[in-house]
């Protein structure tokens, strides 16, 4: 018999104790030592007796879960069938376009230390048009949510294109990804509209953020106009989301705020949070953050939370982890356009005319190298790595897209595979080789 190759073994920091993985299809067991052994000696023989229930029950148990199977052709048959399945739900999901996300425009009235549209010049005052609002709603008609962005997209210069573009969609779900300094302007707009949150981003107490976020013209701190309106869309009933900007200088102070803020304002259902390592940290920042904040409910890395959740369930009900075809919606379902004719498919990259996935005004076309064609089958380092199927391949906008074609971000999941079992409890020391 056959012992898959798509698996892995990770030994924990228990005696007897390892973690099982079918990469194939998300199964999660826990083995022994014994275990282990066994599973050695019946993949160097062609002819397995078995000397008791025991050896019996763990056999026919592998071989129901596909740890175990005939010969490395059923086990490349099998990959393939689950490569069909997770191709046919990806390609559904890149015609099922419900959201959109509007870049109204690129100028801002913050400069923070830290923002990723820094090297965005091109046309960076511009606003959307109506005619552009118009030309995407007959190209994206099935539209149920509607995600408002910038630069800053609550400047004063903006409100009539909002206006137009609330007319054209009177009952969506708005969602605002704002500096909040505006929202006092716009409060009376907001009320009355369907607006599942505003996210405002704050980095700490006053002294911290206004370090980092400050007004662009005179450098003058943020965080008590922050607050102020903070409150005032609490006051009316206008849910908010607190976006922090984590790095190992902040995040002690951050949670503090978080727990601050959750104590003024107990009503939860109004007052959420939203915790993420600064994007352009480096690996090693990251791995020291990671762990800390896997304790937090709102740690925001979606990829760990689901992963873990999953492993877990995997291990104790044995639930599978889910497959990836592809990394996250930004390359499928998500759009979003610009008031300079282009779509992207993900907030990273707007802006950044490189990382477009087509043009929407005047011409709609979307191109053939972009996120949209990004899987695990185009991906040159995925196509045999036994680890592409619960990977997905990375984030996409951490490796540029060029002419050598679509990069895997390899590191990231070998990293988070050891953190994920970390998460729950495993502390897990290295892969087993068989």
């Amino acid at each position: 018999m056959h012992f898959i190759e798509h698996s892995t073994i990770m030994k924990t920091n228990k005696e007897d104790e390892y973690i099982l993985i079918n990469l194939l299809n998300g199964l999660s067991d826990i083995l022994s030592e014994e275990d282990l052994n066994l599973i050695k000696l019946w993949t160097k023989s062609d002819d397995i007796e078995f000397n008791n229930k025991y050896e019996t029950d763990l056999y026919n148990a592998l071989t129901k879960r596909k740890y175990m199977m005939k010969n490395r052709e059923e086990e490349n048959r099998y990959k393939e069938s689950q490569l069909e399945t997770l191709r046919r739900n990806y390609e559904k999901r890149k015609k099922n376009i419900k959201d959109l996300g509007i870049v109204l425009t690129y100028d801002c009235n913050f400069g923070c230390s830290y923002c990723f549209e820094s090297n965005v010049n091109n046309h960076d005052k511009d606003i959307l048009t109506e005619d552009m609002i118009d030309r995407s709603e007959s190209l994206f008609p099935n539209i149920e949510s509607i995600l408002l962005y910038g630069g800053e997209p609550l400047l004063e210069q903006n409100m009539d294109i909002i206006k137009y573009i609330i007319e054209k969609y009177p009952d969506k779900e708005y969602r605002i990804i704002t500096n909040g300094y505006g929202i006092d302007k716009y409060i009376d707009i907001l009320k009355k509209i369907k607006v599942k949150w505003l996210q405002v981003t704050l980095d700490g107490g006053k002294e911290t953020h206004d370090k980092s976020r400050f007004l662009k013209d005179n450098r003058l701190g943020t965080f008590d106009k922050l607050i102020s309106n903070i409150d005032l869309a609490i006051k009316n009933n206008i849910r908010i989301k607190i976006r922090m900007n984590i790095s190992k200088a902040n995040y002690q102070e951050c949670l503090e705020l978080r727990d601050n803020l959750k104590k003024e304002y107990p009503d939860n259902k109004l007052l959420i949070f939203e915790l993420q390592p600064i994007f352009q940290l480096d690996d090693d920042s990251k791995n020291f953050l990671e762990p800390i904040l896997y304790s937090v409910d709102e740690y925001s890395d979606n990829t760990i939370n689901n992963m873990s959740s999953n492993l877990h369930r995997s291990l104790i009900n044995g639930k599978p982890i889910g497959l990836k075809y592809h990394s996250c919606p930004a390359e499928t379902s998500a759009r979003l356009i610009d008031s300079s004719g282009d779509i992207y498919s993900c907030l990273v990259s707007v802006g950044n005319r490189d990382s477009r996935v087509g043009t929407y005004y005047p011409e709609f076309r979307y191109f053939e190298n972009s996120l949209l064609n990004r899987n695990i089958t185009t991906i040159e380092q995925c196509k045999n790595c036994k680890f592409a199927l619960l990977c997905g391949g990375g984030c996409g906008n951490s490796r540029n897209i060029n002419n050598e074609g679509f990069r895997g971000e390899c590191s990231s999941f070998s990293r988070k595979l050891l953190q994920y079992s970390n998460a729950l409890g495993y502390e897990t020391i290295e892969e087993v080789i068989l």
